[in-house]
């Protein structure tokens, strides 16, 4: 449906329409997040996504603010819902994929993509949400759609979560258990470190966590036991309670997550 004249939906409804699986507090979450990089309305998400200067695109800025950068899938669902999955730059720069990206490398070369290619997006957007026109084949040539500078890292951090998912899979990691999903590489980073730590270096981080360690426990002994205070402390309130539950701990449903780590320490 159209845009009214003068009116813009508001940030927070179009993440939770381009997001609906996200709970009121991921969405509360990934509007924060935005904001911290400047991002506090629909038009700002909008020349985010569809930016020409690498620095001002959305993961960009984000990573540039020390921010977890959004995974493929989302950056793919944000560009559908704004109708930009299928923009592209302008044909004479987009020879080959490589070519797109050495080019977009050069300084001189992004200079060279027009504003009004940034306009037309932004028009495609907020008009009718108009699909953008494809380019015309090249007489006596095929030529395929191309995807942009966007779409090829949109790829590369779809295969990025593909990987942390085995990863978090193979050390009895769920990710949709974890307070903050988008820190599931962090954590099983920090659990696949385990395995190369002395014991007295666990024995360390086990007691870190307010858990008493036998010091004549073994290096064997210890490393389940620090995974396992690793990822309950990183578990959302709902999968600490289930965990509580599972060690047959009496426990009030009111209680706050530090509360119920203490519990289980």
């Amino acid at each position: 449906m159209a845009e009214e004249e003068g009116f813009e939906e508001p940030l927070n409804e179009v993440l939770s329409r381009a997001r609906p699986s996200w709970s009121v507090k991921e969405l509360q979450t990934a509007t924060k997040k935005l904001a911290q990089v400047g991002i506090t309305t629909t038009s700002e998400l909008v020349s985010s996504l569809s930016a020409t200067e690498v620095s001002e695109r959305l993961n960009e800025r984000l990573k540039n603010a020390g921010l977890k950068a959004f995974s493929g899938e989302t950056m793919g669902s944000f560009r559908k819902c704004m109708n930009l999955e299928n923009v592209s730059l302008p044909k004479d720069k987009l020879a080959s994929p490589k070519a797109q990206i050495l080019d977009l490398r050069d300084e001189n070369a992004r200079t060279q993509v027009t504003n009004a290619a940034a306009d037309q997006v932004r028009n495609s957007t907020f008009a009718n949400f108009r699909k953008p026109v494809a380019p015309a084949k090249a007489k006596g040539q095929e030529i395929d759609s191309i995807p942009d500078l966007e779409s090829l890292l949109m790829d590369l951090d779809s295969k990025t979560d593909v990987e942390v998912e085995k990863r978090c899979s193979a050390k009895g990691v769920v990710i949709n258990d974890l307070e903050d999903p988008d820190r599931a590489e962090e954590l099983i980073d920090r659990i696949e470190r385990l395995d190369r730590m002395t014991a007295s270096k666990l024995q360390q981080e086990y007691e870190q966590r307010g858990f008493a360690a036998d010091e004549y426990m073994s290096r064997q002994e210890l490393g389940p036991k620090v995974k396992d205070a690793l990822y309950w402390e990183a578990l959302n309130l709902r999968a600490l309670q289930e965990v509580c539950m599972k060690q047959g701990l009496d426990l009030d449903m009111s209680e706050s997550r530090d509360e119920l780590f203490k519990f289980l320490a």
